[in-house]
């Protein structure tokens, strides 16, 4: 996730909070996903600002907590932010939904009354939908374990444990912008192991894909995961 550079101290929130209930209404706006971009926004300094991440739930955000407050709806659908800095100022935040998307917000303090921003994250960009789409067959090509389109490196390097689970990268497969490796997952114990693919996936940026969504590995066996990633230009 791209957080920019300005960002003097990073506060993550992820537990929701009593919703605000009682409020004014206040004006909508919708504006359609863009990743990889800041959107130039404005909210009120003294209004009620409302965020959604249409149709999914917000579970983080992050930025300098030192110039907003937060709370949360119950269910996660909206997050309602109050500016803590001078009007003129600008609020830099990333906020991420339980689809996996982030987008950054350059959101400027104004003398306005309350809104609403609707971020819709249905929307799909059609360089986003391609990498999905190559991101699906190298998963395929590193599952059939075939070269098709991409560039393929077969070595060995040893990566940190996931808890007992010795990891290995065997293959790394390239196109453009987009990076896929092939995993051996190793149990060396007389015990069955549950290998955390979300913890391991935290160890890579952009992760796309990856496959498969749980494993249980036997004793003294070894298995296969797959992941892919956006890498930068």
């Amino acid at each position: 996730m791209r957080i920019s550079k300005t960002v003097k101290m990073l506060a993550i929130k992820t537990i929701a909070v009593t919703s605000i209930l009682g409020m004014a209404s206040v004006n909508a706006d919708t504006v359609r996903y863009t990743p990889n971009k800041a959107m130039e926004l404005s909210v009120s300094k003294g209004g009620l600002n409302r965020i959604t991440y249409s149709p999914y739930k917000i579970i983080q955000v992050t930025g300098d907590e030192g110039k907003y407050r937060l709370k949360y709806d119950e269910d996660g659908s909206s997050i309602y932010l109050m500016p803590l800095v001078n009007v003129g100022e600008v609020i830099e935040v990333s906020i991420r939904n339980n689809a996996g998307q982030v987008q950054d917000l350059h959101l400027k303090v104004a003398n306005k009354k309350g809104s609403s921003l609707v971020i819709d994250g249905a929307y799909i960009p059609a360089s986003e939908k391609a990498n999905r789409d190559i991101a699906a067959k190298m998963l395929r090509a590193m599952k059939d374990n075939k070269q098709d389109i991409f560039y393929v490196q077969h070595h060995k390097q040893k990566l940190d444990n996931v808890q007992s689970l010795k990891i290995q990268q065997i293959q790394t497969y390239q196109y453009k912008n987009l990076r896929g490796g092939v995993f051996a997952i190793s149990n060396t114990t007389r015990e069955k192991q549950n290998f955390n693919k979300d913890e391991f996936n935290k160890r890579f940026s952009n992760v796309i894909a990856s496959y498969p969504a749980n494993i249980t590995v036997k004793p003294k066996r070894t298995t296969l995961f797959y992941l892919v990633q956006k890498v930068e230009e």
